[in-house]
């Protein structure tokens, strides 16, 4: 109850607050504004099918969550999937934001279902898709998706995020945009940003998702935009973070 009247809370600051686009004076976070935000983008119907079985889905599930609570979640696939998921349409900005920085690897950190990381395979067939999921029980979903369709560039891993990182780090690959959607936790959500640079590309983008989530999140939200000096641009969305890395930037935070 308490993170529902904090997020109600920061949406209405957020509105309050936001600025209006005219102020982007960089073209290039303009036209990213436009190819991104103002364009509608095509949701495969295979996905639209499957979003709407999951929600429809009654039956049981039970697994372990990961991170720093560890606790034992015996729930159902259509309660979890409302818990968990953003509907795809709230999520096709996303396609636009791989083609602005022209991405041929996108790393999603925190798969679920695997509704995301299978509309980016379809609707960017010649970038290279990696999610990674702890829970074993829902990467397993995301096989059993993935299979179905046949996407030859979804690649998913059932590991933890710090050992998927340094996995990446061993073997040099380098992402143009990485999706962090896991932990909501402080300390968690600062220690997996501040391991971002080193597979990160140059320019890139990370989508730091439920920065409304709750009070921790938004304070992990507010300590990485005071200092972290790695990223150029901090742009706060009601729901979410994006952080550019630019050097041809100035430092900058905007709230749009």
């Amino acid at each position: 109850m308490r993170n529902i009247c904090f997020r109600f809370y920061h949406s209405l600051q957020y509105y309050l607050t936001k600025k209006n686009p005219i102020n982007l004076h960089s073209p290039f976070l303009y036209q990213l504004y436009l190819k991104t935000f103002r364009i509608h983008y095509r949701i495969p119907q295979q996905l639209i099918s499957y979003q709407n079985k999951l929600s429809q889905c009654n039956d049981s599930i039970e697994f372990q969550s990961i991170g720093a609570n560890k606790k034992f979640i015996k729930t159902k696939v259509n309660k979890w999937e409302k818990r968990i998921s953003t509907k795809l349409q709230k999520r096709s900005y996303i396609i636009g934001l791989a083609e602005y920085f022209n991405a041929k690897n996108i790393l999603e950190l925190g798969g679920g279902f695997g509704k995301t990381s299978a509309m980016l395979s379809l609707s960017l067939p010649y970038t290279e898709i990696y999610t990674i999921e702890g829970v074993t029980l829902l990467n397993n979903y995301i096989t059993n998706l993935k299979n179905e369709l046949n996407l030859i560039n979804l690649h998913n891993f059932n590991l933890d995020f710090n050992t998927a990182i340094d996995k990446f780090i061993k073997e040099n690959k380098k992402f143009e945009l990485i999706i962090v959607d896991g932990s909501h936790h402080y300390e968690a959500t600062i220690n997996i940003i501040n391991q971002l640079p080193a597979i990160l590309s140059e320019p890139s983008i990370v989508i730091l998702d439920d920065i409304n989530y709750s009070r921790n999140m938004y304070l992990a939200w507010k300590e990485i935009i005071k200092n972290n000096d790695f990223f150029d641009v901090k742009w706060e969305r009601n729901s979410y973070g994006l952080l550019i890395k630019n050097s041809n930037m100035s430092k900058q935070f905007i709230k749009i």
